[in-house]
């Protein structure tokens, strides 16, 4: 009985390392400059490649009992909720990611205003120094 549990644990272990590596494949395929968090998205795309391969591999059995079209019915009738569903699920983790991307992006245009605040501050720290040299060497000569 121990043996067929640590079988199982390394089977785990195999697929959970093939999912990570297939997850940095995604990542690098998708946004491979940003540090944003697509697991969620590959999730969905690992999701729907599943449930593909679940109905073909179900399909393969039944293609002798039944015609072309009963297949594409099938095909079509199982797919397409479960696509759907997933494509929903996708839009909402888009819709969360540009809220972050944006919140994000306001503060570092926040950081942008007030370091422009700052230029302008010694810009004009600047020019009153040089008037005051100007007028404080006419002064004296």
């Amino acid at each position: 009985m121990k043996k067929t549990f640590s079988r199982f644990s390394f089977i785990k272990e195999k697929l959970a390392a093939r999912v990570r590596r297939g997850y940095r494949c995604f990542l690098g395929i998708v946004i491979p400059g940003r540090k944003t968090n697509f697991r969620a998205l590959y999730f969905l795309l690992l999701a729907a490649a599943l449930a593909i391969a679940a109905v073909l591999f179900v399909n393969l059995f039944t293609i002798g009992t039944s015609s072309f079209g009963e297949w594409g019915d099938f095909f079509g009738g199982v797919l397409n909720p479960i696509l759907t569903f997933l494509t929903f699920m996708g839009l909402l983790i888009t819709i969360v990611i540009q809220q972050t991307e944006l919140k994000e992006s306001r503060i570092e245009l926040k950081r942008s205003a007030d370091a422009l605040t700052e230029q302008v501050k010694n810009s004009n720290k600047q020019s009153f120094e040089s008037t005051f040299s100007k007028c404080w060497t006419r002064i004296a000569e």
